[in-house]
Order: structure tokens, then sequence, then C-alpha cells
């Protein structure tokens, strides 16, 4: 227990300078940047965020290890989720790219999680297809 706790007092500790960092990377957004400056600084803060949410994460497990936080179970539409974030995805890609895809038919039409847990879901998948794209495009400037 006393690890558990070192772990969400630590996660605690660095979620002020990452908030921090993130907050000046913004402001530095507003600046004149060339494209390959804009890219670097999409990939950072992107990174940030990341890390801030991964540390919101260890936090919530804490609270919910420690019984300050319940979860609540509630369905919702696994099928829907997908494709939301399918066209999300692809709406947000489109002026570089074309993104297709399909729900598995082994995809159950419900399922349950905690009432915050889909929408989180849907940000992880598309922050990671987005990573994904960030990269391939990092790695094409840079080559």
């Amino acid at each position: 227990m006393r690890a558990k706790q070192m772990l969400a007092t630590m996660s605690h500790e660095i979620r002020s300078p990452i908030s921090g960092v993130i907050s000046i990377a913004e402001i530095f957004s507003a600046t004149k940047l060339d494209k390959e400056q804009r890219q670097l600084l999409k990939l950072m803060l992107s990174s940030g965020d990341l890390v801030l949410q991964l540390i919101n994460d260890i936090l919530d497990l804490s609270k919910v290890e420690s019984g300050d936080m319940k979860l609540e179970a509630t369905k919702f539409r696994s099928r829907e989720v997908v494709k939301h974030v399918l066209q999300t995805t692809a709406a947000s890609l489109q002026k570089l790219l074309t993104l297709e895809g399909q729900v598995a038919d082994d995809v159950p039409v419900e399922d349950s999680s905690d009432s915050h847990k889909p929408d989180q879901l849907v940000g992880l998948i598309f922050w990671y297809f987005s990573e994904l794209i960030e990269y391939i495009f990092l790695a094409a400037i840079l080559d």
C-alpha cells in the first residue's frame, strides 16, 4: 500500500510541472514558426498531453483503490464508439489521407464500463491514430 501511495504522490507532484510545460508550449505555438518547428511543437504538445493523461489515470486508480472514487458501471454501445473514433479521425486527417475502417463482427453491440471510460477510450484511440500520422509525417520532413 505504501508503494501505491508513493506512486500517487509522485504523480501528483509531476502533474504541475508537466502542465506548466504544456502551457508554455501552447503559448509558444502562437508565435511565428516554420513548418518543421510547428510539427515538432505539435508532437511535443501531444506527448505532453499523453503524459498528463497517464498521470491522471494513475491518480484515478489510486483514488479507486483507496475508496475515494467509486466506479459506476454503465452500458455503452461498443460499435458506436469504434465508428465514432473512425469518423472523428478520418475527418481530422482528410486533408492528409483517407482513413477507412470497418467494425469487426465480433465487436459486441453493447458492453459495460465505468461511465467515463468509453470517452477516454475514444480519446486514447484517436490520439494513437494522430500520433502515428504525426510520426510518419515528421519522419518524412526530417528525412
